[in-house]
């Protein structure tokens, strides 16, 4: 637009204007996009390299697709999402109606086993029930649940089948 009026600009003057001002612009549509964004939450975390090092990135997106909040970090632990989630709530200001962590059917079958087998498939004995995604699970594969119960913790794992592969790991459940 600026080069048809004959006015030249250097890289180094966008990129000034785009430090002056685009935290003001981010800040400006936040603010008109509040209380409108969707009680829908998206959370997804990936892996990336960042000048050869392991980071892994954090992201939360409404059912509209409207980034809510991304994080850098690089450890992979409940401290990091424990610090995401406060950030979200903070920053929105509500809790969602909704969050889908992940819809992998791993995630999905370690929760109906658990439901089936220690809580007579009533979710509302499952008090707590946390995870970690070690491998992933390709469509027609055979998954095998394996649980031990200790007091009123349930500790499970599952592995496919046709692979001999554990895809989720360090499971626990608390159930009532």
């Amino acid at each position: 637009m600026l080069a048809a009026r004959g006015i030249i600009v250097t890289h180094q003057t966008i990129r000034t204007w785009a430090e002056k001002f685009g935290r003001h612009f981010a800040n400006d549509i936040r603010r008109r996009s509040a209380g409108r964004l969707g009680d829908k939450w998206h959370l997804d975390e990936v892996v990336v390299g960042i000048a050869g090092t392991k980071h892994w990135l954090w992201r939360a997106v409404d059912q509209d697709g409207f980034v809510l909040d991304v994080l850098v970090q690089s450890r992979r632990n409940a401290k990091a999402a424990r610090r995401l989630m406060r950030k979200l709530l903070k920053g929105q200001g509500r809790a969602p109606r909704v969050m889908i962590t992940d819809k992998l059917a791993s995630y999905g079958a370690a929760g109906h086993a658990v439901l089936g087998a220690c809580c007579d498939y009533d979710p509302s004995r499952l008090k707590s029930f946390g995870l970690r995604f070690t491998s992933p699970v390709y469509p027609g594969e055979t998954l095998r649940v394996e649980m031990w119960k200790r007091g009123s913790k349930v500790h499970f794992r599952v592995s496919v089948v046709e692979r001999n592969t554990v895809v989720l790991n360090n499971g626990i459940a608390e159930v009532a």
